[in-house]
């Protein structure tokens, strides 16, 4: 059964509020008070990502139909100033909603990469301002090439989402997969470097990160649990750096007992639907950003956006990712 807009409002409001209240207490400041506090804002921010809006469009439709509840809503240039600063509050949120969601009990985490597409594939040159953010990439359920970032996600058993890193499209899953288990380890250590790999051919030396990875305040706490991921894993180099260094168990697909196949995929099955919700209902492939601080911020609160809404479900005594009618299905 759907759940009605006043009690979602209220219910996203309540639980950014809760996390943000006692890290960002409200202080005096010179000159006039914010039109919006801190959690408003937020709020705004992750229902945006439900709509699918614009700046633009989102400050249209705030002032046009929720004016009850933001009646002094910004214009879209002070939103959009206030969003970006704000994107470590939105990782906070991201973070107390995956805790209270059942991270720190979950039996086992899984890991899977999607793709990010940014621009739409033209003949001839185009140019970007995202740098070496971003790359021609391949993979996906539909095994296509897109130019855009590949992002990492972490999921507990029933879909809640632990943790999440970024890095450019080319990039290998491996090299992005090492920096989340790194900073997950240590939020202030390097990521392996290609120079430390053991090189079987000194000829051909493996290619590491084509462009920057965002992970260290994103990834979440360190688990102790293993993680269920798929072949694309795979190396021994790989695992037993994971192992020896990070203490990361990586449970792989087994490839000589069919029934422990059978029962490692139906366990991956809960990050596909994790990833086809965030697509669907969150419009996480049709991201409008223009600069790396954007796309980064706009992903923390899309995915923050789905954790309070797993979160609402288990509250309200739905299932945790039903999660297309909590609000605009």
């Amino acid at each position: 059964m759907p759940v009605d807009h006043d009690t979602f409002f209220t219910a996203v409001y309540l639980a950014v509020d809760s996390v943000l209240a006692p890290i960002y207490p409200s202080r005096r400041r010179r000159g006039r008070p914010p039109r919006l506090s801190d959690s408003e804002v937020v709020t705004i921010m992750l229902l945006q990502q439900w709509l699918g809006f614009s700046d633009r469009q989102l400050v249209c439709h705030v002032r046009t139909h929720l004016a009850a509840w933001f009646p002094r809503m910004l214009s879209a240039s002070a939103y959009n100033r206030r969003s970006r600063r704000l994107r470590q509050a939105v990782l906070d949120v991201q973070l107390r909603m995956s805790e209270q969601g059942g991270a720190a009990t979950t039996p086992y985490q899984i890991v899977d990469a999607m793709p990010i597409p940014l621009v739409n594939p033209v003949r001839g040159r185009q140019g970007t301002c995202l740098g070496d953010a971003v790359s021609m990439g391949y993979g996906g359920s539909d095994r296509t090439y897109f130019y855009g970032c590949q992002l990492l996600l972490a999921t507990a058993a029933n879909g809640v989402i632990t943790g999440w890193a970024l890095g450019p499209g080319k990039t290998q899953m491996r090299w992005i997969f090492d920096g989340f288990a790194t900073w997950r380890h240590d939020p202030t250590a390097e990521p392996w470097r290609v120079e430390q790999m053991p090189h079987r051919k000194p000829s051909r030396l493996p290619q590491g990160p084509t462009g920057p990875r965002f992970g260290p305040a994103s990834v979440g706490r360190q688990s102790l649990v293993p993680y269920l991921a798929d072949k694309g894993f795979s190396g021994p180099d790989w695992l037993d750096h994971w192992s020896r260094d990070l203490g990361v168990e990586l449970i792989l697909p087994p490839v000589d007992d069919a029934v422990a196949l059978q029962d490692h995929r139906r366990r991956r099955q809960i990050i596909e639907t994790v990833n086809s919700l965030l697509d669907s209902q969150l419009h996480i492939k049709r991201i409008r950003a223009r600069t790396y601080q954007g796309l980064c911020t706009r992903i923390a609160a899309k995915i923050a956006a789905f954790n309070v809404a797993v979160v609402q479900n288990i509250q309200f005594g739905r299932s945790p990712l039903a999660v297309g009618s909590l609000a605009w299905g």
